[in-house]
């Protein structure tokens, strides 16, 4: 989704800011459609993160106008991703975490996860074949 959507908002901002594309001819009356329902497709799914907010917690909901921001950041992560994917696809940029700085610490499984139920019926099953 978020690959198409900035491929869809780049051709629309085009196309608003009066942009033309020879093969494809837009009526100006479909221009105007098209900008009422972008607008306001948009502005609704605001709202709606907004009364969500607000019937939760009050203070958060004006974050909700934020939402074309966070849109525009996951559509560059996902372009991003596409990129190291075709680029260096045996690479995975990992963001360290608690679990990982102690497995490197320990230089093997953290302790939490090694001594849980899953990880020692795993090691069963693993140990059996």
């Amino acid at each position: 989704m978020y690959l198409a959507s900035s491929v869809v908002w780049a051709f629309w901002l085009f196309t608003f800011l009066g942009g033309t594309v020879s093969w494809l001819h837009v009526p100006p009356t479909v221009q105007v459609l098209n900008a009422v329902v972008f607008l306001g497709a948009n502005g609704a799914m605001i709202a709606m993160h907004a009364v969500a907010g607000r019937n939760r917690h009050p203070r958060l909901a004006r974050y909700a106008l934020l939402l074309p921001a966070y849109w525009v950041l996951h559509s560059v992560a996902a372009w991003r991703a596409v990129w190291h994917l075709l680029v260096k696809p045996d690479v995975w940029e990992k963001t360290p975490h608690g679990l990982a700085a102690a497995a490197r610490a320990s230089g093997g499984v953290p302790a939490s996860v090694g001594s849980s139920p899953a990880y020692a019926r795993r090691s069963e099953i693993l140990g059996a074949s």
